[in-house]
């Protein structure tokens, strides 16, 4: 099923817009909407706005006495997606959840102010407004960063720009003149970008991450391989699961008394703790080599799907060439699009020791499943003809 595409049309102009779809599985009454976000790695929380919050008098926005406020809300977030202001681009739904919680985050303000309309604020509210998010405390130690800061304040001088669309906005421009980052302080030393890891840190990172995925991976998953067949063997012969569990185990062990047993990172493999834990090294390992050798994000990352791996003929050479094949989210429409990443030997490896991760996840039903596995690589990848070069 396709998302819902709004339509401009009428969208913030009906009476009652109460059965109207903004998602595959929500209409616009609905206390919680759900959203239509398919970045991957986003938690499904991340993809739920829930309108109901409580208010400073212990009411919820979703009560009777404030439906001119919710409406007014929900039109605004909609406008933006709809008719935005001049200039601006159409807000796809993973926006849309960020500036309904920012603006949820205003909304609670002001009724703890007093205000139960957009259009009594005046400019010493603003101000009020201003400090309040400047004191507040950020999901990091300290004070909320200027760029947060920036984005609540933004959402007033959106309720200004989209005045004319709604039944009650700001009646005056909060920050003439300006923007809402200038006016919050944010400047290139400001924005607080994410520093660079240091070479040595990287490079020992990555050599470590290397060795477990081409001199550790067999001894791992052959010591799984065996945990698991034993006790598959012995429950479909109806032994307990305790008793299951013991029976793996103690092929486990028997291995590590034999030569050449596997040892990675200089671990014994000798109980199930010891195989989840180097199993989650490896996953980790995996993780970390792709995107070091391939630059991927991480909702890339997450995005790949069984048969991710391509190869292709590099013109009359005879020689095939490995593509990664993911999901590009960073610009990219609602769903994200195709893209392929040269993939060399050591990212193959790693790609096909997570799907073989995920196909032991899927054979042990949901009771047993592996979360990193399933996270990492996910089922049902098909072809990927159309994949962006």
């Amino acid at each position: 099923m396709s998302a819902v595409v709004p339509s401009p049309s009428s969208v913030v102009s009906e009476t009652d817009n109460s059965a109207r779809p903004v998602s595959r599985r929500s209409v616009w009454s609905d206390p919680i909407w759900e959203l239509d976000i398919d970045v991957a790695g986003r938690r499904a929380d991340q993809k739920r706005l829930r309108w109901g919050i409580a208010l400073p008098d212990g009411s919820l926005l979703t009560d009777p006495q404030h439906a001119e406020l919710l409406e007014t809300a929900r039109r605004f977030v909609w406008s933006m997606a709809v008719d935005p202001p001049d200039g601006r681009r159409r807000s796809c739904q993973s926006t849309m959840f960020t500036r309904a919680r920012n603006l949820l985050t205003l909304i609670r303000w002001m009724t703890g102010e007093g205000f139960t309309r957009f259009r009594w604020l005046d400019l010493s509210a603003v101000e009020r407004y201003q400090a309040f998010l400047k004191r507040r405390r950020g999901a990091r130690p300290g004070k909320t960063s200027p760029t947060t800061v920036a984005g609540y304040l933004l959402v007033l001088k959106d309720l200004y720009r989209q005045r004319s669309k709604l039944p009650d906005a700001l009646g005056f421009d909060p920050f003439p003149h300006t923007t809402a980052g200038l006016v919050a302080g944010v400047s290139r030393a400001t924005r607080g970008a994410i520093p660079f890891i240091p070479d040595a840190v990287a490079l020992d990172l990555m050599s470590k991450a290397l060795h477990w995925v081409e001199h550790d991976t067999d001894g791992i998953l052959e010591q799984r391989d065996r945990f698991w067949s034993v006790f598959n063997t012995a429950r479909s012969r109806g032994v307990t699961l305790h008793y299951c569990g013991k029976l793996g185990r103690d092929a486990l062990r028997a291995r590590q008394r034999e030569p050449n047993a596997p040892m990675p990172a200089g671990r014994r493999i000798a109980t199930k703790n010891d195989l989840d834990r180097c199993l989650k090294h490896l996953t980790d390992a995996c993780f970390i080599v792709i995107a070091g050798f391939v630059g991927m994000r991480a909702s890339e990352i997450l995005s790949i799907r069984t048969g991710a791996i391509e190869y292709r003929q590099l013109g009359t050479t005879g020689v095939s060439q490995a593509y990664l094949v993911g999901r590009l989210f960073k610009t990219a429409e609602e769903g994200g699009r195709l893209e392929r990443w040269l993939a060399p030997d050591p990212v193959v490896t790693a790609v096909k020791v997570l799907e073989s991760e995920r196909a032991v996840a899927r054979s042990l039903g949901p009771q047993r499943t592996l979360p990193d596995a399933q996270h990492a690589i996910r089922p049902g990848g098909g072809h990927h003809q159309h994949a962006h070069q």
